[in-house]
């Protein structure tokens, strides 16, 4: 093999070892001045435990950072002093509620100046305008997700970590600072759950009203035993399904005194529904005078809701009721849960009123009345052949004034001024 010169091969090794002391000359240049290059690490997700984060805040300020498309001043205001919830099991905040919500944690860190690094405004977060980052180096922000089949849906709102006992959650143009307090997380079931934790979702409870529920929701007295807290805690259920009508209580078809309406369940048309009815008080408090099935045939009813099966009822109310003014509440009854669900029925979910036979009205209400029963002011508030006589009510032991169905017979009232002989 044929050598180089020495003097060149010499020439040609020089150029590297110049490249190799002028790459050693600026490390050490750059160390001495701390220009170190650093490359920046844009927003990244953390695995952080929030165990510490969970709690009850409550929101002290709004402030503007930017535009907002609809919200206003006075509505960003309106907000403080409102509570916002970050627990495992639910997410509560800006009148958004969130169930088993899934978070997130994004870190957005701040680069050091003297890097000479420039970030995008894309990777920032809003703090940076507002100066308000609560790490050193740099922005904690909280995701939070809803839940769905499909998987996690949103973010639906974020939520920066400012220390150790503030949220600032971002919203429209807005920042409410939140800081946090020492009230406890409540439970399902807690007497004041639905007040402070709500409007809550089928099966929970304690509620007070139906305001404490999520839309379309009614809040049941006594339903606990059935979700499993206490027996008298009241939820919050979906809109039963029974539809009814008290339609009133008369002579109906010239015969006896009878309470009568319609009843049945969307979910199973065919079926004849349990009818109860409470006198003096509705279920609770009034007492039980009867339970019957709404299984009488009503062509009428079926044809206007397109059902089919038998759904009217009828009650005979008995004479010990008659003699003074009486409340009457009607339920008809859902036996699938379990305990059994009670619809009060119409007119207006409220206790139907019976008047007193020789009342004012008594006739108008309940009529068409049978003979010797009043009040009444014409001959159609009387039954078929009878007439209606004016100011016959002292015969009849009732005041003076009141009207009378009369059979046009011959007839003596016994009362206390007017006693009957023996016999």
């Amino acid at each position: 093999m044929k050598l180089m010169p020495k003097q060149h091969r010499l020439m040609q090794f020089r150029p590297r070892v110049h490249l190799f002391f002028l790459c050693v000359l600026l490390f050490m240049w750059g160390s001495a001045t701390g220009q170190e290059t650093t490359e920046y690490v844009g927003p990244h997700e953390r695995t952080k435990d929030l165990t510490s984060i969970y709690g009850r805040y409550e929101i002290y300020e709004a402030v503007k950072y930017g535009g907002s498309i609809g919200t206003t001043a006075a509505e960003a205001q309106a907000w403080v002093g409102q509570e916002l919830v970050v627990t495992a099991a639910l997410f509560r905040a800006l009148g958004d509620r969130i169930e088993n919500p899934t978070y997130r944690v994004w870190f957005y860190p701040y680069p050091d100046p003297a890097d000479g690094v420039v970030v995008p405004k894309s990777e920032r977060w809003s703090s940076n305008y507002l100066s308000g980052g609560g790490q050193a180096d740099g922005d904690e922000i909280i995701e939070v997700y809803e839940p769905t089949d499909d998987g996690p849906l949103g973010p639906w709102l974020h939520l920066e970590i400012i220390g150790s006992d503030e949220l600032w959650v971002g919203f429209d143009g807005w920042y409410y600072k939140a800081r946090k307090t020492t009230r406890p997380v409540l439970s399902v079931g807690h007497a004041d759950y639905c007040q402070i934790m709500g409007p809550c979702s089928a099966g929970q409870g304690d509620c007070d009203s139906a305001s404490e529920c999520q839309s379309e929701l009614k809040c049941v007295d006594d339903r606990g035993a059935h979700y499993g807290f206490a027996a008298t805690v009241s939820v919050c259920e979906a809109t039963p399904s029974l539809q009814g009508s008290v339609e009133g209580v008369s002579h109906l078809h010239s015969g006896p005194l009878t309470l009568y309406g319609w009843a049945y369940n969307t979910a199973t048309p065919t079926t004849s529904l349990p009818i109860e009815i409470y006198v003096g008080g509705p279920h609770g408090t009034g007492t039980l005078a009867a339970t019957i099935t709404a299984d009488q045939s009503r062509p009428d009813i079926n044809t206007a809701q397109g059902l089919t099966g038998n759904h009217g009822f009828a009650w005979a109310v008995p004479t010990q009721y008659q003699g003074s003014a009486q409340t009457f509440s009607v339920y008809a009854l859902d036996q699938t849960p379990t305990p059994t669900l009670r619809t009060q029925l119409s007119p207006d979910s409220a206790p139907l009123t019976l008047r007193a036979v020789g009342t004012e009205g008594y006739c108008q209400h309940h009529g068409p009345c049978p003979v010797n029963q009043g009040d009444c002011t014409s001959n159609a508030e009387c039954q078929s052949g009878l007439t209606c006589l004016a100011n016959a009510g002292a015969s009849h032991g009732f005041a003076a004034t009141i009207g009378i169905c009369d059979d046009g017979g011959s007839w003596t009232f016994c009362s206390a001024t007017n006693p009957c002989p023996a016999g």
